[in-house]
């Protein structure tokens, strides 16, 4: 699942995931496992990301030929 990091948790184990190889920054994207990204969302330290922002190709404006 592709979440957000809102705020880090303070401890380094969480609902008994070891967080500490994961180094988690705040304002990051990442892909984590199923039930890790749900204990995270749960908790309020991430939030599900439901796709990825992409460039807008928007008409160029000028002259036609």
């Amino acid at each position: 699942m592709r979440v957000r990091i809102v705020k880090v948790p303070p401890a380094s184990v969480l609902e008994g995931f070891d967080l500490r190889p994961l180094n988690l920054q705040r304002d990051e994207t990442r892909n984590l496992r199923g039930p890790l990204a749900g204990v995270l969302v749960e908790w309020g330290y991430a939030r599900r990301v439901l796709r990825i922002a992409r460039p807008i190709k928007r008409p160029r404006l000028g002259r036609s030929k």
